[in-house]
């Protein structure tokens, strides 16, 4: 995905040939650092964790989607639901919808699953699936984390820069974290992210599928979906679009059809929407010290600063901008009014997650506005590496964490710890952009459609 072969390098150098052993111990430390969270526990915490593997075990298995027998073989000692779960009684994540019982749950996640589950239960029946989930989840967010680096790279044009941005927007913010659960979140910004891209590669077919299965994780990903299509269709035009649409109409059909089948309705959730405070959502979606987006990822900060260069009007170069501006405000909207926008028993702004990615262009912006700023730097410097320490402490302490942690009780509950990951941080700060510029990675060939 990331090419060799550049000028622009952050150096000012004569373009030189890839340095082959600085491209493999950047790619090897991405990879190892990507994973630590779930090496450190490479399992199924729990939460909805299990019940998703149960049903993911429950479709390919009894090719239904009633997992109430899954549930009783659990209870009788199966490892389906995970193998910390074995016969464990597991709370009945199901809803009486009409004269049926339905998981509560969206279904496109252990959907997506199945065939691996399948394929591991025919290897061998009694292996509990918690090594696929984990290792699933970690290669789609891997791929997404390069393309998204790639991305950063054609907007930053340099590979010190983006090298920089990308280590923030990542392991600084609870996106790193949630590799290593079997959520929807870390599918959601996934495969957003890898639509956005083959979008810049003009493979329409892929980037139709990439948007549509984000919608399939959870409908609310439409959200974030609809800016993208929306800048297509401003950028190029109806039939690039029309390129774009086969997939999500597709998904919007099945999406129809599923609801008729299991609530008797077309229109319907997975869970009915219960609007809740939306004032005291909003504040604790930005601030509560369990799951507030700015305490567990100080650097998105940041994004304010961006923001303030967006221009509108006809002729605005900033587009993209404003429809990165409008997904978050819609996501962040949402997630606020509804009763629930803790989320639950988690780490962190879990249900924000896949908002950061409408702060990934103002954080750019702001960067490219102020970088040349000593104090500016200072400031992102140190904003990075205290994201870093906070998802080190999670990424290493992932059971903990998984609980609604505070901030405090995370930071303060092992100060040596705390250091170390400051220090591990502030090292990666300075050696991934090194690194990526000796393996001379390089902005893609500009599209002028793209």
């Amino acid at each position: 995905m990331l090419a060799p072969q550049s000028a622009g390098d952050g150096t000012g150098g004569a373009v030189r040939g890839p340095d082959r052993a600085a491209r493999l111990w950047l790619l090897t430390l991405c990879i190892l650092l990507h994973a630590l969270p779930f090496l450190s526990r490479p399992a199924l915490i729990g939460g909805d964790e299990p019940h998703y593997a149960l049903m993911a075990r429950s479709i390919a298995a009894d090719g239904n989607l009633d997992p109430l027998p899954a549930y009783r073989r659990v209870e009788a000692g199966s490892a389906e639901a995970g193998r910390k779960f074995a016969g464990r009684r597991l709370d009945r994540h199901v809803a009486v919808r009409g004269s049926r019982e339905v998981f509560i749950h969206p279904l496109g996640l252990p959907a997506l699953a199945a065939p691996f589950v399948g394929a591991l239960a025919a290897v061998s029946p009694q292996a509990p699936p918690d090594l696929v989930l984990g290792g699933l989840t970690l290669t789609v967010t891997f791929l997404a984390l390069l393309a998204g680096w790639e991305l950063l790279l054609r907007e930053m044009g340099n590979a010190r820069e983006a090298a920089i941005l990308g280590f923030g927007l990542y392991f600084s913010t609870p996106l790193w974290y949630y590799s290593r659960t079997f959520f929807t979140e870390p599918y959601i910004w996934s495969f957003v992210v890898l639509g956005a891209w083959f979008i810049t590669r003009r493979r329409w077919l892929a980037a139709s599928l990439m948007l549509a299965l984000a919608c399939v994780m959870k409908e609310t990903a439409v959200l974030l979906v609809i800016p993208i299509a929306a800048f297509v269709w401003r950028r190029q035009g109806l039939r690039s679009l029309a390129r774009l649409a086969p997939f999500p109409l597709l998904f919007a059909a099945a999406y129809l059809v599923k609801n008729w089948f299991l609530y008797g309705r077309v229109l319907a959730t997975f869970q009915p929407y219960g609007l809740g405070d939306p004032l005291a959502g909003a504040v604790g979606v930005l601030f509560d010290p369990l799951h507030g987006l700015l305490p567990f990822a100080p650097m998105l900060v940041l994004a304010v600063g961006g923001w303030g260069g967006f221009r509108l009007g006809r002729r605005s170069p900033n587009r993209l901008g404003l429809l990165s501006l409008a997904a978050f405000l819609l996501w962040f909207a949402v997630t606020a009014c509804w009763a629930d926008w803790r989320g639950g028993s988690c780490y962190g702004p879990r249900l924000m997650v896949p908002a950061i990615l409408a702060l990934a262009l103002p954080i750019c912006r702001c960067w490219q506005r102020f970088a040349g700023e000593k104090r500016f730097r200072v400031l992102a410097y140190a904003l990075i590496v205290l994201g870093f320490a906070i998802q080190w402490r999670a990424g290493t302490k992932p059971f903990a964490a998984f609980w609604g942690i505070s901030l405090s009780n995370l930071l303060l509950g092992s100060p040596i710890a705390t250091f170390a990951g400051m220090v591990v941080g502030g090292t990666l700060l300075r050696l991934l952009p090194r690194l990526a510029v000796a393996a001379r990675l390089r902005q893609p060939v500009a599209d002028p459609e793209a």
